[in-house]
């Protein structure tokens, strides 16, 4: 049984001269999802960092065995704090999918995904909020890798990671200005988060990068918010080699969904035969060059000089089409990518009094 009492509270803000189209933007109802497993010595301290401009809170207890109902059930008593219980963990995907839909029942327009184990600083809810209130972007997510700076204190197997999967997510999602795709601190807003479909959305750890993919295909525009990440003594139940074992077939399964729907379902675009025929190119002058080099290491004989070059051409013209596909769906990708420094030099403008 859900159980929960809806609160609203007044954004928080300096005394600017704002336009009326500003002020009605702020009054959006604002919510946080929080999948907490195994944080119980994490979670209090989490949730009562939560900016006052947030209406909702959403705690999703995915089956935790330690003090997280305790300390979950203690923080429900507040006003604007809600406590889903899973009976079954079914990992973070489906805890903040849980979340989620809970908080559009409470009719919020925007929805924050914050992490229980305090490796996500709260006071960045309001650098993530911002541009999807103000209509810049669909989906804004934490970036650690940005700058230098950013990457002191992150462990060395986390940023090797995040460096490996930042290569490969851009490619899947198509989304090719976005850095650190696996960070997990993300707002999304209703209009988005009913238009994709939620049953691509992965249940585990792959969510952030299955959520990049999903929102490519409904051409939805992200922004990355530079912040740190703090590390304590909380433990990752994620294993970087794991990720980097399990993530490449998942990735490439959403690479070819997205390239069947945005350019050839929804509208046909260069990049399909570009990247179809250039594939099949580059597979069949791979296969026939190998084959007619194994049979010249065990008959003695070496390859004629069109043996060759009907492995070498098909090869070099497919890697040439494949790239072409590439070019093209890096600039199709601009417009769906915004930047920060962008909408803050443009935000700072409009609040001049």
């Amino acid at each position: 049984m859900l159980a929960g009492i809806y609160f609203s509270h007044k954004r928080k803000r300096p005394a600017k001269r704002l336009s009326t189209e500003f002020e009605l933007r702020r009054s959006r109802t604002i919510g946080v999802a929080i999948p907490a497993y195994q944080v119980g010595h994490h979670l209090t301290t989490v949730v009562e960092s939560i900016p006052d401009f947030v209406d909702h809170i959403v705690i999703i207890d995915d089956a935790s065995t330690d003090d997280t109902p305790v300390q979950a059930a203690a923080l429900s008593r507040t006003e604007r704090v809600t406590v889903v219980r899973r009976d079954r963990n079914g990992g973070v995907g489906a805890a903040v999918m849980d979340g989620f839909c809970q908080l559009m029942a409470m009719d919020c327009q925007i929805m924050v995904k914050l992490d229980g184990d305090g490796q996500m600083d709260p006071a960045c809810i309001d650098r993530l909020v911002d541009p999807l209130l103000d209509g810049w972007a669909d989906y804004a997510k934490g970036n650690r890798l940005s700058a230098r700076s950013d990457l002191h204190g992150m462990p060395w197997t986390r940023l090797l990671g995040s460096v490996v999967l930042t290569l490969l997510t851009k490619i899947a999602s198509g989304y090719w200005q976005i850095l650190d795709p696996q960070n997990g601190f993300v707002a999304i807003t209703r209009d988005a988060l009913e238009r994709i479909d939620l049953h691509m959305i992965d249940n585990r750890y792959f969510f952030e990068n299955s959520m990049l993919i999903s929102l490519n295909m409904i051409s939805a525009r992200c922004m990355d918010v530079r912040m740190k990440a703090a590390y304590g003594d909380e433990r990752s139940n994620l294993s970087v080699w794991r990720v980097l074992g399990a993530f490449p077939p998942k990735l490439m399964r959403g690479l070819l969904r997205r390239i069947l729907r945005r350019y050839l379902l929804l509208d046909f675009s260069p990049i399909f035969p570009l990247l179809t025929i250039g594939g099949l190119m580059l597979v069949g002058g791979t296969v026939w060059g190998s084959y007619h080099w194994w049979l010249s290491a065990v008959t003695g004989r070496l390859a004629t000089t069109g043996t060759v070059m009907l492995a070498v051409l098909p090869v070099f013209t497919g890697l040439q089409m494949i790239l072409q596909a590439l070019v093209l769906d890096i600039e199709n990708s601009r417009s769906l990518t915004v930047s920060e420094e962008v909408y803050l030099r443009d935000r700072r403008h409009v609040e001049k009094p």
